[in-house]
């Protein structure tokens, strides 16, 4: 199956997920927080990132945007907790103002619900 790096700061819901994923059959490899996972990226190779947005270290959003850059053909999924949504759309809203002033054609395939 997949080989998963889960970035996940609550503890609690990392376990769960980590636990779920290998049980389906994956491999998982997980991190509290987006740097020490993308640090684990540069070294070996995975199939897809499931992170959450708001972590210490590094945001699941700048970790998302390296680890694109790092491999091109990893997936990428968010994984936000919903009682930090409104801080989460604040954040798509910054970098999707970011893509549009630098002409990226990233925010035209976020949905509007986001932004």
């Amino acid at each position: 199956m997949a080989h998963i790096l889960l970035a996940e700061d609550d503890e609690s819901l990392r376990k769960f997920l980590a636990q779920a994923l290998v049980k389906a059959g994956h491999e998982v490899t997980d991190f509290g927080d987006g740097s020490d996972a993308f640090e684990c990226l540069k070294g070996f190779r995975f199939d897809l990132l499931l992170t959450d947005i708001v972590m210490p270290g590094m945001d699941g959003i700048e970790l998302a945007k390296r680890a694109a850059e790092h491999n091109e053909t990893l997936k990428i999924m968010f994984i936000p907790a919903l009682r930090r949504w409104r801080c989460i759309r604040r954040r798509m809203r910054r970098s999707r103002r970011r893509c549009c002033r630098s002409r990226s054609t990233c925010a035209r395939s976020w949905p509007k619900s986001i932004a």
